[in-house]
């Protein structure tokens, strides 16, 4: 579960920058995974006005039968959990 949460964190914290970027019409900076698997690429302004769905995966650790994945909004920003 805490693999669970750290995902969630990273994605919320990317997507809050890069929805701030395309909200001026930029494109954000390549995301970095860490406490996910992997997650946003390719994101750019028309997928800020799209409301674009992202999905980051949550990097495998432990009880793989717990484990979500985060999708996120590219128009708000918000993120929450899916299952795999």
């Amino acid at each position: 579960k805490s693999a669970n949460g750290a995902c969630l964190a990273e994605a919320k914290a990317y997507m809050g920058a890069a929805v701030a970027t395309m909200a001026d019409g930029g494109s954000p900076s390549n995301y970095v995974a860490n406490s996910c698997s992997s997650g946003a690429t390719g994101l750019t302004s028309a997928s800020y006005t799209g409301g674009a769905s992202v999905t980051f995966v949550t990097a495998t650790k432990g009880n793989n039968d717990v484990r979500k994945n985060v999708q996120c909004d590219a128009g708000s920003g918000s993120c929450e959990y899916v299952n795999p």
